[in-house]
């Protein structure tokens, strides 16, 4: 038998056939690749807070008491205040969710059901990380989108605003799928994909009220089309939705348990948590019961939020200034030089001039819904919060940049002929490569010095350890104090406090927030209408929008210290407890 011989050119031919095979599956795999790299390093930033319930700070409390009002059957209602009254900031979508977990596992506790919610948030933010790439991948080139996810990822407030029972990351997950549908204004329109943006733009509307800048683009694309029968539909669409969540507050506030409430103050505009967000922003001063804004007013308060507007842009797409210093000096601070003004406003502007080029271009739908979302935003009395609030649009703000650095890069091409070729692409390398740098090791202090575990007692006295970004002393203060009350309160009595919701998950008290009153007689008079049993003094200005409720309370125990004993005090005199003297002893 005669074996066939293989020569070297056959080897070779055979080798050079499997490469370029391997190479076209390789291409053919390469975005899958990608996305697998981008849920990567989602899941490292997991892998460090699987512990424990998810955070409840903050407003995340206010959702967890509401989807436990839900499951319980009662309604829409605030259980830590007395009366139980119906809430009418929120739109019900993540309460339901909430619900829904309740329901299935049997229980309202906050460490079990917390658990739970910390897993859906891990899966919500592999979701949120797949929609924003696919929504980007269709607006730019391949490696530029996964610069641009990669960087939203990599942003402070991607991992710490899923760290909390908060909507921000499944609001901008529903956006980016909501923008996949509605990118190119030549799509030609159908009845399934309106339906569906319709739902999606729902969706976004029931976890956020600023859902209402999707609307607002949806409308306004139609507009830009010249359809004006499509954006009349979708007008009237997007009013029916908008204005059952209107008739409703509105039904609230015409009640007489509205009208007449268990405490004088209780629906005070200045009470954000028990007022529609309508009414506290149209006070002049939203920290006290004070009168409506004019029109003056408004478009001073307007106008200083667009003076913050670049740096503003530019911080939620990365990280807030006192965030940026402390990854290199490791301390944190809330000063900051001038030149870190300067670049990033110069980098806020850079965004906008992008946005400007995407509408050049016919990408209409995310200018739309970012001028609608900066609209809503800079009406607000709360600069503190513009980042926060501006965040869920990093994704395309961050294209935007690309789309101007890109821009800048064609110019150069055209002026720089003679210039080697690998020197023009520098315009996007360079600026995304400093990005980068500076959000990895933005991430890498977040999870090696900022992710901490918190340490408290639940109402049944067991000790619960969760992961938690920014536990600041005012935080454990809060803990502390909470863990306090649960030892030495009785079942009745009412705790004033800038964190009811969290105290009354922690404790089972009732909780309400001090009178923002600086009149300390009438304040102590609207304390004993609710009435208050203790009352923290707080110093910390964290848990107001950079207010301390010590302006308003500590007036009056130094005015009438004979109805306020001091029975606590936290270990950096950060916070005080106040024990009121029983009234029949007056």
């Amino acid at each position: 038998m005669t074996w066939p011989v293989t020569t070297q050119g056959q080897v070779e031919a055979r080798n050079t056939g499997v490469l370029r095979n391997f190479c076209r599956q390789l291409r053919k795999r390469f975005k899958v690749i990608l996305l697998g790299l981008l849920l990567a390093t989602a899941m490292s930033s997991w892998v460090f807070r699987l512990t424990g319930p998810i955070d409840l700070r903050a407003d995340a409390g206010v959702y967890f008491i509401l989807g436990s009002s839900i499951a319980q059957g009662k309604g829409y209602r605030l259980l830590h205040e007395p009366g139980e009254i119906r809430a009418t900031q929120y739109p019900p979508l993540m309460p339901i969710l909430v619900a829904v977990h309740q329901v299935m596992l049997g229980s309202n506790d906050p460490a079990l059901v917390g658990y739970a919610l910390r897993l859906t948030a891990l899966f919500t933010y592999l979701a949120f990380t797949t929609a924003t790439y696919i929504a980007v991948r269709q607006l730019l080139p391949t490696m530029a989108a996964l610069a641009v996810v990669l960087l939203t990822l990599l942003s402070f407030y991607a991992y710490f605003m899923s760290n909390l029972l908060m909507p921000e990351i499944m609001y901008a997950g529903i956006t980016a799928v909501f923008i996949s549908l509605n990118t190119r204004s030549s799509r030609k329109s159908s009845r399934s994909r309106e339906l569906l943006s319709f739902c999606l733009a729902t969706a976004a509307f029931g976890l956020r009220t600023i859902g209402v800048a999707l609307y607002a683009a949806w409308v306004g694309e139609a507009i830009l089309k010249r359809d004006l029968r499509q954006a009349f539909m979708r007008l009237t669409l997007s009013a029916i939705a908008i204005g059952a969540w209107q008739t409703y507050v509105r039904y609230v506030e015409a009640r007489e348990d509205y009208l007449v409430p268990v405490y004088e103050y209780q629906r005070a505009p200045y009470l954000f948590y028990n007022v529609s967000y309508f009414r506290n922003v149209l006070l002049s001063d939203p920290f006290s019961q004070s009168a409506r804004v004019n029109a003056t007013d408004l478009l001073k308060r307007i106008g200083g939020n667009v003076r913050r507007l670049p740096v503003a842009l530019a911080e939620a797409a990365t990280a807030e200034r006192h965030i940026w210093l402390p990854v290199w000096t490791g301390q944190y601070t809330r000063k900051w030089p001038r030149a870190l003004d300067l670049a990033l406003g110069t980098l806020g502007l850079a965004i906008v001039a992008g946005l400007i080029i995407q509408v050049a271009q016919g990408y209409f739908v995310v200018p739309l819904y970012v001028a609608a979302t900066i609209i809503m935003v800079c009406t607000v009395p709360w600069p503190v919060q513009l980042p926060r609030y501006l965040w869920p649009l990093t994704p395309f703000l961050l294209t935007g940049l690309i789309f101007f650095l890109l821009r800048v890069q064609e110019r150069l091409q055209v002026v720089l002929l003679r210039m080697p070729r690998y020197t023009r692409y520098l315009t996007v390398s360079v600026p995304l490569t400093c990005l980068l740098t500076q959000q990895a090791t933005v991430f890498y202090r977040a999870h090696t010095s900022w992710l901490v575990d918190a340490v408290y007692r639940d109402q049944a006295g067991a000790t619960i350890r969760q992961r938690v970004f920014g536990y600041f002393p005012s935080d454990l203060a809060i803990d502390q104090a909470s863990d306090w009350l649960g030892q030495h309160a009785q079942a009745g009595e009412v705790v004033a406090t800038s964190s009811p919701p969290l105290v009354f998950l922690r404790t089972g008290l009732k909780s309400v927030m001090p009178p923002f009153e600086t009149n300390p007689e009438r304040a102590q008079t609207l304390l004993d209408q609710v009435p208050v049993t203790f009352l923290f003094l707080e110093t910390s200005s964290r848990n107001i929008n950079g207010r301390s409720t010590s302006e308003w309370v500590a007036p009056v125990v130094e005015m009438y210290p004979s109805n306020w004993n001091q029975v606590y005090a936290s270990s950096d005199g950060m916070l005080k407890i106040y024990r009121r003297v029983h009234l029949a002893r007056e």
